[in-house]
């Protein structure tokens, strides 16, 4: 177990923090109130498998190139269905540790287990957790990202 100065604890937080900013759109939520009580949330994941290492109709390959390393990260935001005309995210998107992915035979596949703490007061029916997969391909430092694919989760 490493020991950080309090210096080192303020860079990491300060650096989280700006890694997952808020949105600040809070104000068109019907029903919103800042000074309301907040609940937290737990959500676990378990392991993803079954990510195709190509796209389905495309030429575009994710097949592991020499030298590169594989990962996913997950990236959750709060959405709500009835904000603006379409929907919208609001709140903190929340950007996990990366975790190696494993060449399954043409799948990408881990179960490492992640826990996800937030917490919002704003806990109407019509809002959702959208988890969105992403694949980050790291070839000697330069990273590239694409999706592989997202989930809505009705918490509330």
């Amino acid at each position: 177990m490493q020991i950080q100065t309090k210096k080192g604890r303020l860079q990491q937080w300060s650096m989280l923090h700006k890694q997952n900013k808020k949105l600040e759109n809070d104000g068109q939520l019907k029903g919103f109130e800042m000074k309301k009580d907040t609940r937290s949330y737990l959500i676990s994941i378990k392991g993803v498998s079954g990510v195709p290492t190509q796209e389905v109709n495309s030429s575009a390959s994710l097949m592991p190139m020499q030298g590169a390393k594989y990962y996913m990260e997950y990236y959750m935001t709060l959405f709500n269905k009835e904000m603006g005309v379409h929907g919208g995210f609001y709140g903190r998107t929340y950007r996990s540790q990366p975790v190696a992915l494993k060449d399954a035979g043409g799948t990408w596949n881990h179960n490492t287990k992640d826990y996800v703490y937030f917490h919002t007061n704003y806990i109407e029916k019509t809002s959702c957790l959208v988890v969105e997969c992403v694949i980050v391909r790291d070839i000697a430092g330069l990273k590239s990202y694409s999706s592989a694919g997202y989930a809505i989760c009705d918490i509330f």
